[in-house]
């Protein structure tokens, strides 16, 4: 069955594949989780103390925000690295937020969908 659909809440409850086609070409075509986990993954940091903006800075690091003892990140890759990085500062929690089928949607139509 093929359902089309820019009702990507709604495409992610009901489809387990999915094809993505930018500029008439189809760029993707995987099962959701495989195509959501693929892309930058976001990282929110809690730390004990407020925490310079330049300790977190790193290739393949994106700072989003640091606000107080908060920061939001951005992660292409380079998770071992960054966790090494983050054992050195007080951190209290992180989480990674789940990425979602229109976060990674609107990478492929950002223009930075691997060609």
């Amino acid at each position: 069955v093929f359902f089309s659909s820019h009702i990507l809440p709604e495409v992610e409850r009901v489809c387990n594949r999915v094809g993505i086609v930018r500029e008439g070409r189809l760029v993707a075509v995987e099962d959701v989780d495989s195509i959501r986990h693929r892309r930058v993954r976001r990282l929110s940091v809690t730390f004990a103390r407020p925490v310079a903006a330049d300790a977190l800075r790193m290739e393949g690091v994106e700072i989003v925000s640091v606000d107080g003892n908060r920061a939001e990140l951005a992660v292409h890759g380079h998770l071992p690295e960054l966790l090494q990085r983050l054992a050195a500062l007080p951190v209290e929690d992180f989480v990674f937020p789940e990425a979602t089928l229109e976060d990674t949607f609107m990478k492929f139509y950002g223009g930075e969908a691997e060609e």
